[in-house]
């Protein structure tokens, strides 16, 4: 498996904290995506046991650096409830280092309430404060991931190894290349850019990510 590059992961580890023990607030149908439900040391057959075998299976999966490579799906069948892991050991199939959901999958919620298709106005309202994100490609879409939520009510505590990252992009509809041009990728920005407060981007990808612990031996 292709490792995961350093710098796509320093940005994942950024995050969207658990905020401890609260209780997931969504529709009666919504999954729970946290690291309390995808944990460091989970392997395919403990999601087997967790979701049903009929909900699991193995394909092609993407990262967002590298082609596709060799995972597995929860809930192929299902665009609402997609969900993509690469593993850090394929063949045993465990140890995750990247479990992904974008799309259409916007039964997945975090603890906070942020599903895929959550816009940037209504997260920097839960912040409480504008936050800090990567800017956008102006070709062929991405960027946009959250770098810090700036001391916001988002802001993980220094205890919380848990980190999930959080990816936006505006509508696809070339409406707004203009605003685009103003927070081109390679830069950091506040969302309460007026740029960004004009695309007000929706959130397209969350992902959990672990990087590849070291072991003795």
């Amino acid at each position: 498996m292709t490792t995961v590059t350093t710098i796509t992961m320093s940005v994942l580890l950024v995050a969207v904290g658990t905020m401890g023990t609260q209780r997931l607030v969504g529709e009666p149908d919504s999954l729970e995506f946290s690291c309390g439900i995808f944990r460091q040391d989970v392997a395919e057959v403990d999601l087997i046991g967790r979701f049903g075998r009929a909900n699991v299976s193995q394909g092609p999966v993407f990262g967002f650096d590298d082609g596709p490579q060799d995972g597995t799906i929860l809930f192929a069948e299902q665009p609402d409830a997609r969900v993509e892991i690469i593993w850090h050991d394929p063949l045993a199939r465990r140890e995750p280092a990247m479990i992904t959901v974008r799309e259409h999958a916007r039964r997945w919620r975090t603890r906070t309430g942020i599903t895929v298709g959550t816009d940037l106005r209504s997260l920097e309202r839960t912040n409480a404060r504008p936050f800090r994100l990567a800017g956008l490609r102006i070709e062929g879409g991405g960027g946009g991931a959250v770098i810090s939520w700036a001391g916001g009510r988002l802001e993980p505590s220094q205890s919380d190894r848990c980190r999930l990252g959080v990816y936006f992009q505006p509508a696809d509809d070339g409406t707004a290349p203009d605003s685009i041009r103003q927070v081109v990728s390679g830069r950091e920005y506040s969302s309460g850019h007026p740029a960004f407060q004009a695309l007000n981007p929706r959130v397209v990808a969350l992902v959990i990510a672990f990087p590849r612990t070291n072991r003795a031996g």
